[in-house]
């Protein structure tokens, strides 16, 4: 999956009253935008109409500088590249609106991201992210966002087990205008913007022929978000279905149960840890994530305590979808596809520290394999 992020701003009497900002998400599977714009550029500069006065000086600056960018494009730029994105682009586009001033605008950033960070779970493979250059967005600040999203993912475990859960790698990269997917989401974006203005121009947001929409709240409120569907839009091609008959699971069967089915857990992420390096190197974004857990259990002098039962279940929930835990059980196998899901509840419920219950099961775990960790200190 590839994302690209960027904004725009606009006031909504076109130049005067309310200055808004519209942050645009673009997600597509398989990345066309090259030869978006590059078909569009190719039939702008076929195109009569650009040695028409009106259209000449600005057609000439699109053409010579090789990208298109809405505010300073001409009819004639917007027409081509407007078409070329109806005709060719397969994708998901997202939009988040708030009003601009600092802190409006941070707060509809960090939504847009968090959003974002919640699509990327959708896929197994990586995931290419591309955000314009921005002075209030930055690399930590944009893993800070992801990392409190997956944490959050692990915390759900418990409630939607039966859900799988993605955790790709992510390879972020700040970008100028000139990227191809980065032109796109300004267009659209653009077109979008218009239609909110106080005498709306839908002129351009119909040409682009989306396949769906929807909004949620309206302009001015404290966030606009909405959806639209290129074409049918991405496909979620990772996404496994545990066996339907593997549910109900059913209650824990008394702390016997959990504590053998928390030894396999242990087990796991140890083997991922120290023992396995063919694991690590499939999946080296979560073993470098784990670091400071291996050191950790390598320097914890069999004192187990709940912070360290905290990072054990999250490296396993890591793994469950992206190893596959599961890896090699027959689909048939619906008892052992039971316990491993519950494994999965398991280590969701360590996690919620908003449930008693959850707080004592931790809690209990660290007492119970407080001496029993052994690893390979070589």
């Amino acid at each position: 999956m590839n994302i690209y992020v960027d904004d725009t701003t606009f006031f909504e009497d076109r130049d005067s009253g309310q200055e808004y900002v519209g942050i645009g998400c673009l997600m597509v599977d398989d990345d066309n935008s090259r030869e978006i714009v590059d078909k569009a550029l190719e039939n702008l500069k076929i195109d009569p109409d650009i040695n028409k006065e009106k259209f000449k000086k600005q057609d000439s600056n699109t053409l010579s500088n090789g990208y298109f960018h809405a505010c300073d494009d001409s009819q004639n730029a917007h027409s081509h590249f407007c078409t070329s994105i109806r005709e060719n682009l397969i994708a998901n586009f997202q939009y988040t609106y708030s009003k601009n001033d600092p802190e409006s605008r941070d707060k509809a950033w960090k939504q847009c991201l968090y959003y974002l960070a919640v699509m990327t779970t959708q896929a197994k493979d990586e995931v290419n992210l591309f955000i314009e250059q921005r002075a209030n967005v930055s690399k930590e600040s944009i893993s800070e966002v992801f990392d409190y999203v997956f944490k959050g993912l692990d915390w759900g475990c418990y409630d939607l087990y039966a859900i799988p859960k993605f955790y790709p790698k992510i390879n972020l990269e700040i970008v100028s205008k000139e990227s191809a997917g980065v032109q796109i989401v300004d267009f659209v974006t653009w077109a979008k913007n218009r239609s909110h203005f106080s005498k709306p121009d839908t002129k351009w947001e119909k040409r682009l022929g989306f396949s769906s929409k929807s909004t949620a709240g309206k302009l001015g409120e404290d966030i606009y978000q909405g959806d639209i569907i290129f074409r049918g839009g991405i496909r979620e091609n990772h996404m496994e279905v545990y066996p339907k008959e593997s549910f109900p699971l059913g209650e824990f069967g008394g702390n016997e149960e959990i504590c053998n089915y928390y030894q396999d857990v242990i087990k796991e992420v140890i083997d991922f840890l120290f023992n396995n390096p063919a694991k690590q190197q499939k999946l080296q974004h979560i073993f470098d994530s784990f670091i400071s857990l291996r050191e950790e259990i390598i320097n914890m002098d069999g004192i187990l305590h709940s912070a360290l039962i905290d990072g054990i279940s999250s490296c396993y929930l890591r793994l469950f979808d992206m190893l596959p835990i599961y890896e090699g059980l027959s689909k048939t196998d619906h008892k052992n596809y039971s316990k491993l899901i519950k494994t999965k509840k398991l280590c969701g419920l360590t996690l919620r520290k908003d449930l008693i219950h959850g707080v004592r099961t931790n809690q209990y775990l660290a007492s119970v394999f407080r001496n029993s960790i052994n690893v390979n200190k070589q």
